[in-house]
C-alpha cells in the first residue's frame, strides 16, 4: 500500500513539474529580454526560441482584412546549422492568420497567429511570437493586456499600426518560434 501511495505521489509530482515547463499559452506576451536559441546542430531541426526574419508578401490593410484572413511571409535569410546544413532556406514560406482586429486608443491592433512554415516543399506546424516589426509596434506589458482584452480570447502576437496606415508588402518581421520543429524531408 505504501509503495502504491509513493508511486502515485511521484507521478503527480512529475506531472506538476512537466506542466510548469510547458510552452506558454499563445495569448501570453514573449519575454523581450530572452535570448534567441543558438544555431541548430544540423539541418533537421529548428530549435524553439530561434529567430527568423520574414518579409510580408502582400500589404496588410486593416480597412480590408478580417478576422480569419491568412497571409504569407517569406524567410529573408537562411538559418544555417552548426554543421553547415541549411535548416531553413531563404524563401521558405510562413503562413499566418489574423485572429483579431480592433481599434484601441486610436491605433489599429492586429493579433497574428503563425500556423505553418513550408520548408523545401514540406509543411510544418509553426507557432511564433513577433519580436520586431518594420511597420508596426509590438504590444507588450500593460498595453498588450489592455489590447488583448479588447480583442477577446485567441492565439497570436499583437502588433499595432497607426490609424489609417497599412503594413506594406515587403515589411519585415522578426519572429521567434515557440516550439522545436523536426524538419522532415521529401
Amino acid at each position: 500500500m505504501t509503495n502504491r501511495i509513493m508511486s502515485v505521489a511521484l507521478i503527480l509530482l512529475t506531472a506538476t513539474a512537466c506542466a510548469s515547463t510547458a510552452t506558454p499559452p499563445a495569448d501570453t506576451a514573449p519575454d523581450p529580454s530572452a535570448q534567441a536559441a543558438p544555431a541548430p546542430p544540423n539541418g533537421s531541426i529548428l530549435p524553439a526560441g530561434t529567430d527568423l526574419r520574414l518579409k510580408v508578401k502582400d500589404e496588410l490593410d486593416p480597412a480590408r482584412i478580417r478576422r480569419g484572413d491568412t497571409f504569407t511571409a517569406t524567410v529573408v535569410e537562411p538559418l544555417v546549422a552548426i554543421n553547415g546544413e541549411v535548416a531553413i532556406p531563404d524563401g521558405a514560406v510562413a503562413t499566418a492568420m489574423v485572429t483579431g482586429i480592433s481599434t484601441v486608443n486610436g491605433r489599429v491592433a492586429l493579433r497574428i497567429n503563425f500556423l505553418r512554415i513550408s520548408v523545401k516543399g514540406v509543411y510544418h506546424p509553426f507557432t511564433a511570437d513577433i519580436r520586431d516589426s518594420q511597420a508596426g509596434v509590438i504590444a507588450a506589458g500593460e498595453q498588450r493586456a489592455e489590447i488583448a482584452k479588447e480583442l477577446g480570447p485567441g492565439p497570436g502576437a499583437i502588433i499595432t499600426l497607426a490609424s489609417g496606415t497599412v503594413m506594406p508588402a515587403g515589411s519585415e518581421l522578426t519572429v521567434r518560434n515557440r516550439d522545436t520543429i523536426e524538419l522532415r524531408q521529401n
